[in-house]
């Protein structure tokens, strides 16, 4: 895998292009929290989900993020699910 930005240097509020296991994901960093929201779609529908960076050492789920990105339509994160995700 590519470099993996280290938490230090991540921005909060900005969207960050990586991996989630395999899948590539765009997700919005949430300084306080500690976690990376962002949306995805199942069964027709759009969920948003939290999940913390890969340097926590989380057994569950974790965001490796590779690069700074630009949002687009579906993968914007509305204020309101940014502020209230998981």
């Amino acid at each position: 895998m590519a470099d993996v930005l280290p938490l230090d240097v991540l921005e909060h509020g900005a969207y960050y292009a990586g991996q989630l296991g395999s899948t590539a994901v765009t997700a919005r960093w949430h300084a306080n929290k500690r976690r990376f929201v962002f949306g995805e779609y199942m069964l027709g529908s759009q969920r948003v989900r939290a999940v913390s960076h890969i340097a926590d050492g989380s057994k569950a789920e974790a965001f490796a993020p590779l690069s700074v990105a630009e949002p687009k339509g579906s993968c914007r994160v509305s204020e309101y699910a940014f502020e209230t995700a998981g």
